[in-house]
């Protein structure tokens, strides 16, 4: 989440102990002393699971980073997973091949970003994909939740990417580790 949500490096914690393969750490106001801090309270172990957006001097401190208008570049030496974002199949098409993954968004409409409406249509999404343009290393983005998942992996995603969905159970525990898990289970 872009702002803080209370108990949130355990949170983060939770989420990769539940099998999260990745959780993307986006703070695009905080300072680099601020958000090392928080990657501080993270468990090391847990870590290289983690994806920076921002203050790439702290890239050693985590697996990957994701490439977006703010940090276009790799930084020097960095060997470890690299995303970005995509909102249109066009994009796609000039992701290069070193990149791990790219998210596309807003494949329905946001749950976290009011007015953020779907860019999409199921049909130009299955073209997309038999174009080759969607599969492993395209991860769907935008109001994914239990109700749309099948969606996702029939059209051939590599997997999906939460925000809304996931944080807006925060509040209760018990219940943000029973949305975890379904929705982890409707991924396999």
């Amino acid at each position: 989440m872009p702002t803080p949500v209370e108990s949130e490096c355990e949170l983060i914690e939770l989420l990769l102990r539940e099998g999260v393969d990745c959780v993307h750490y986006r703070k695009p106001e905080m300072p680099a002393k601020a958000m090392q801090a928080g990657l501080e309270r993270i468990a090391p172990s847990l870590r290289s699971r983690l994806t920076l957006h921002d203050n790439f001097e702290l890239a050693g401190m985590v697996g990957g980073i994701h490439l977006n208008s703010r940090n276009r570049d790799v930084p020097q030496g960095f060997g470890g997973r690299i995303s970005t974002s995509c909102h249109s199949l066009g994009e796609l098409r000039l992701i290069p091949d070193n990149y791990d993954y790219a998210f596309l968004s807003p494949i329905f409409d946001s749950v976290s970003k009011q007015g953020y409406k779907s860019a999409f249509t199921i049909e130009s999404l299955r073209a997309g994909a038999a174009q080759g343009l969607i599969g492993e290393r395209t991860y769907a983005l935008g109001g994914v939740g239990c109700d749309n998942i099948n969606i996702i992996k029939q059209i051939g995603f590599g997997g999906v990417a939460v925000l809304g969905n996931v944080w807006q159970y925060s509040s209760d525990r018990a219940t943000f580790v029973s949305h975890i898990r379904k929705l982890l289970a409707m991924m396999k």
